[in-house]
Protein backbone atom coordinates (compact mmCIF):
# COMPACT_ATOMS: atom_id res chain seq x y z
CA UNK A 1 0.00 0.00 0.00
CA UNK A 2 1.48 3.00 -1.07
CA UNK A 3 1.42 6.41 1.13
CA UNK A 4 -0.18 8.60 -1.22
CA UNK A 5 -2.47 11.47 -0.69
CA UNK A 6 -4.59 10.49 1.10
CA UNK A 7 -2.08 8.98 4.08
CA UNK A 8 -0.93 12.14 4.10
CA UNK A 9 -4.29 14.35 4.74
CA UNK A 10 -4.93 11.38 7.31
CA UNK A 11 -1.60 11.88 9.42
CA UNK A 12 -2.30 15.80 9.10
CA UNK A 13 -5.53 15.35 10.95
CA UNK A 14 -4.24 12.75 13.46
CA UNK A 15 -1.26 15.29 13.99
CA UNK A 16 -3.49 17.97 13.99
CA UNK A 17 -6.04 16.50 16.61
CA UNK A 18 -2.64 15.04 18.87
CA UNK A 19 -1.61 19.04 19.25
CA UNK A 20 -5.06 19.90 20.14
CA UNK A 21 -5.32 17.01 22.95
CA UNK A 22 -1.82 18.26 23.84
CA UNK A 23 -2.94 21.81 24.85
CA UNK A 24 -5.86 20.31 26.59
CA UNK A 25 -3.83 17.75 28.63
CA UNK A 26 -1.46 20.50 29.78
CA UNK A 27 -4.49 22.58 30.99
CA UNK A 28 -4.03 25.31 28.33
CA UNK A 29 -7.42 24.98 27.05
CA UNK A 30 -10.80 24.75 29.21
CA UNK A 31 -12.19 21.01 29.27
CA UNK A 32 -15.55 22.64 29.04
CA UNK A 33 -14.82 24.73 26.12
CA UNK A 34 -12.81 21.91 24.54
CA UNK A 35 -15.43 19.64 25.10
CA UNK A 36 -18.38 21.80 24.43
CA UNK A 37 -17.02 23.20 20.80
CA UNK A 38 -15.67 19.53 19.36
CA UNK A 39 -16.29 16.07 18.88
CA UNK A 40 -14.22 15.21 16.28
CA UNK A 41 -11.40 14.11 18.55
CA UNK A 42 -12.89 11.45 19.93
CA UNK A 43 -14.09 10.52 16.11
CA UNK A 44 -10.39 10.41 14.65
CA UNK A 45 -9.30 8.10 18.28
CA UNK A 46 -12.08 5.98 17.33
CA UNK A 47 -10.80 4.99 13.96
CA UNK A 48 -7.12 4.86 14.65
CA UNK A 49 -7.43 3.53 18.05
CA UNK A 50 -7.56 -0.22 16.88
CA UNK A 51 -3.85 0.22 14.63
CA UNK A 52 -2.30 2.23 17.73
CA UNK A 53 -0.73 -0.46 19.43
CA UNK A 54 0.23 -2.27 16.73
CA UNK A 55 2.43 1.41 14.88
CA UNK A 56 3.75 1.68 18.60
CA UNK A 57 5.40 -1.51 18.68
CA UNK A 58 6.17 -1.79 15.01
CA UNK A 59 8.02 1.64 15.19
CA UNK A 60 9.04 2.02 19.02
CA UNK A 61 6.72 5.48 19.43
CA UNK A 62 5.42 4.84 22.69
CA UNK A 63 4.10 8.19 23.05
CA UNK A 64 2.35 8.04 18.96
CA UNK A 65 -1.29 9.52 19.74
CA UNK A 66 -0.70 9.57 23.76
CA UNK A 67 -2.68 12.42 23.98
CA UNK A 68 -5.74 12.08 21.44
CA UNK A 69 -6.10 8.82 23.31
CA UNK A 70 -5.78 10.52 27.06
CA UNK A 71 -8.37 12.98 25.46
CA UNK A 72 -10.67 10.74 24.21
CA UNK A 73 -10.57 9.11 27.73
CA UNK A 74 -11.42 11.86 29.26
CA UNK A 75 -13.93 13.07 27.03
CA UNK A 76 -15.82 9.15 27.38
CA UNK A 77 -15.82 10.49 30.88
CA UNK A 78 -16.70 13.87 30.80
CA UNK A 79 -19.88 13.11 28.17
CA UNK A 80 -21.59 9.73 30.11
CA UNK A 81 -21.56 12.38 32.79
CA UNK A 82 -23.49 14.90 30.57
CA UNK A 83 -25.39 13.08 28.09
CA UNK A 84 -25.61 9.20 29.09
CA UNK A 85 -25.72 6.61 25.95
CA UNK A 86 -23.93 9.26 23.60
CA UNK A 87 -20.86 7.55 23.04
CA UNK A 88 -22.70 4.15 22.45
CA UNK A 89 -24.87 5.89 20.10
CA UNK A 90 -21.69 7.22 18.09
CA UNK A 91 -20.00 4.24 18.14
CA UNK A 92 -22.79 2.38 16.87
CA UNK A 93 -23.41 5.32 13.94
CA UNK A 94 -19.76 4.74 12.74
CA UNK A 95 -20.01 1.19 12.95
CA UNK A 96 -23.08 1.84 10.52
CA UNK A 97 -21.39 4.32 8.50
CA UNK A 98 -17.99 2.01 7.85
CA UNK A 99 -20.30 -0.52 6.62
CA UNK A 100 -21.61 1.64 4.35
CA UNK A 101 -19.19 2.43 3.17
CA UNK A 102 -17.55 -0.61 2.61
CA UNK A 103 -20.77 -2.06 0.53
CA UNK A 104 -20.37 0.96 -1.59
CA UNK A 105 -16.60 0.35 -1.90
Amino acid sequence: MRYGIPGVFASMVINYWEQACALLNYDLLHEDLFFETSGEFFGVWEMVKPVVPAFRERFVAKTFCTNLEKAAQRYEKWIEGRSPGHIAAMREFMKQMRAQMAKAA
